[in-house]
Order: structure tokens, then sequence, then C-alpha cells
């Protein structure tokens, strides 16, 4: 007779507590290698971060001392660190500028500003903080945005213009309908190329997406309503004048956009026919109307917004009004397909489509730095 072995429950216990204790043994010594790597290469960083930036308090100390020769001699090595900040290399260059200043090394001092000004291009001197010396050597030198880079994104309006109403029930302009302004969206990539004091040149390449509800009764007794959906690659182009250039600066544009149409819809189509004894609706899936739109728009823009200042770059909001120049329906194509008319009851309108747009986008700006070409009072 075959014997059955029955293993006793508490050994079993036993073995997988000691591979448990094995277990978190060898994953606590893991933990703790890892956390003291982490800390050792955090703590390096950090050190190196404080090490930078000391460097740069020890000589601005050093400066207020009057101990110029130990500036001179100590802070270029300090500047060419790599863990030094924007920030702080930027006011080491303000330091060492004016350390060369009182050393009467003119050129030096003018290449300290000229890296100061590549380091943070919208910098201002103060005339309280500063020497009349310093003043005049900063007026020297400015920074041009050669072009700014950006995108920006939001939301629209679609205004509809009504040129001539047409109905199944009544052709005259004077009939029983509306239509109705729907939030559509929009994003593109911008960049602005300086021309001149505060002037830009703006191009972007947009995707637009407009809509729009419209009902009507266009016979006793019958409601229709259905949502249009219009998708245009855009390209505006236009010129951009801002209002200084402080952390707040508010701007203006203005221009035109022309418009290639990717395809539009008419969804959510209803027909509703109250008819006695039933009422009878008819509806549909999304129908293509690309064909009944014309293919181009054109559009005249204005806009203004506010440029606000983060860090080096500018996050900007800004509000635009774009004016649909012509018919967007294809006159030639209105009645290409019967079933609007003779299924829905809809014929349409020509319109003319303008939009109201709001968006918040974000750029970063390229300099270069130009001299005045005025001379110095000493060489």
């Amino acid at each position: 007779m075959e014997h059955l072995h029955s293993r006793n429950p508490l050994s079993i216990d036993l073995s997988e507590m000691k591979l448990l204790e094995k277990a978190c043994l060898a994953w606590s010594r893991i933990t703790v290698w890892g956390l003291a790597v982490l800390l050792l290469w955090g703590g390096r960083s950090l050190s190196a971060q404080d090490g930078g930036a000391e460097c740069i308090r020890r000589a601005q100390s050093l400066y207020d001392r009057g101990s110029l020769v130990e500036v001179a001699r100590e802070l270029p090595e300090c500047l060419r660190r790599k863990d030094l900040s924007r920030e702080k290399r930027a006011e080491g260059y303000i330091v060492l500028a004016q350390t060369y200043l009182f050393l009467d090394r003119y050129q030096e001092a003018a290449r300290m500003i000229r890296k100061l000004l590549r380091s943070n291009p919208e910098f201002s001197a103060d005339p309280r903080l500063y020497s009349s010396e310093f003043m005049q050597l900063v007026d020297g030198f400015r920074a041009v945005p050669l072009v700014s880079l950006g995108a920006r994104g939001g939301l629209n309006q679609s205004l509809v213009e009504v040129i001539t109403s047409y109905s199944v029930g009544a052709q005259e302009p004077a009939y029983n309908g509306a239509y109705i302004r729907r939030l559509g969206w929009n994003g593109a990539l911008t960049a602005d190329f300086y021309l001149f004091h505060n002037t830009t040149i703006g191009f972007e390449l947009m995707y637009t997406v407009k809509e729009f509800t419209f009902w009507e009764n266009p016979l006793p007794q019958t409601i229709l309503s259905y949502r249009e959906i219009l998708n245009y690659a855009e390209v505006p182009l236009t010129l951009k004048y801002e209002f200084g250039r402080g952390r707040f600066t508010p701007y203006v544009r203005a221009g035109g956009s022309i418009g290639r149409l990717l395809w539009a819809n008419k969804d959510s189509i209803s027909t509703r026919v109250n008819a006695d004894p039933a009422t009878i609706t008819l509806t549909g899936e999304a129908i293509s109307i690309t064909k009944q739109r014309n293919e181009w728009e054109y559009n005249l823009l204005l806009g203004a917004g506010l440029s606000i200042r983060s860090g080096f770059n500018r996050v900007i909001f800004e509000a635009r009004y774009r004016h649909g120049m012509y018919n967007i329906v294809d006159t030639k194509n209105r009645f290409q397909n019967p079933q609007f008319q003779y299924f829905y009851y809809s014929i349409d309108d020509d319109f003319r489509l303008h939009n109201l747009e709001l968006s918040i986008g974000y750029t970063h700006r390229f300099w270069k730095v130009r001299s005045r070409k005025r001379k110095l009072n000493r060489k």
C-alpha cells in the first residue's frame, strides 16, 4: 500500500519566513546603497551649484571692500564654471565690468557688457545703483531681437454674416432662420522677425476648427437644424508693434491670412415635421460638404495682446478678430447634393465667416548684441 506523507505546516512557514527574511535583507541593502549613491550624487550637484553661487558672492564682497585686483584675478575663472546659473553669470559680468572700469581697462569692460547682454538681453541698468560711467558703457550697446519662435493655441467663435438667404419654402431674403455661435479651436507655430524699433513681421502656420449651429423653419410646422464644422490650414501674415520692452509689454498687430479648406461636415442634422396626427423626425449621419464650400478663404486680421516676461522667454495672451472677405459657399455646387433639399429641406445661404479668437502662447527670442558706435570717454 502506498503511504501518503504530509508535511508539517510549521516547517513550511519557517522555510518561507527564512526566504522572506533573506529577500528583505537583500532589498534593504540595495535600497541603502541606492540612497547613498543618490545622496552622494545630489550632494555633489548641490555643492557644485552652491560653489558657483558662492564664488559670485565672494567676488561681490571683494568688490564692495575695494579689493578690485583680487576680483579681476578670481572672477574670470569663476565665470568659466559650467555650474553657474544664467542669473548668477549675469551678476558676475556686472561685477567684473565695473571692476575693469575702475582699473581703466575699458575694452575688457566693454567685452563683459557684450557677454552680459548675450546672457540677459533685456538687462536694464538702474542709474540709482550704478555709476554714470557704467551707465554710459551699457548705453553703448543694445541687444536686438532677431526672431521670436513659439507656439500658441486657444478658442474661437464663428460669426456668420449672411449675404443672401435661401430657403426651400421662401427664396426671398426675409425668412425665419438663425446662426448660433459655437466654440471652435486653433493652434499655431509662430515666428516674428525683427524689422525696426519694436516692430516685427509675424508669420504663422495655423490649424483652425470653426463651428456654428443653424436652425430654420423652411416650411410650416417644420424645423430644420444642423451643426457645421470647417477645418482650415491657414497662414496669417501680420505686422506687430510692442509698446516698450518691460516685464509686461502690450502690443497690437494687423494684417491678413489665407486659408485652405481641408474638410467640412454637417452633422447633428435633424428635420422635424409636425404633421397631424404624428410628428416625423428625419435624421442622418454626418455628411461631407467640402465640395459645397470654396477651397480658399481670405481674412483681414486685427489683434491685441500682452507679453509677459518669463525668465528669458515670453508668455503671451492675445485676442484677435478676423474678418472674412468673401462668400465661403461654392455657388456652382450649391445643389450638388439633392439629399439636403429633398430629404432635409435645406439650402445653403451665401455667407461670410468672421472669427473672434482668444489664445495663449509661449515664445523664445534669439538676440544679437550690437554696438551703438559711440566712443567711450577713454581708451
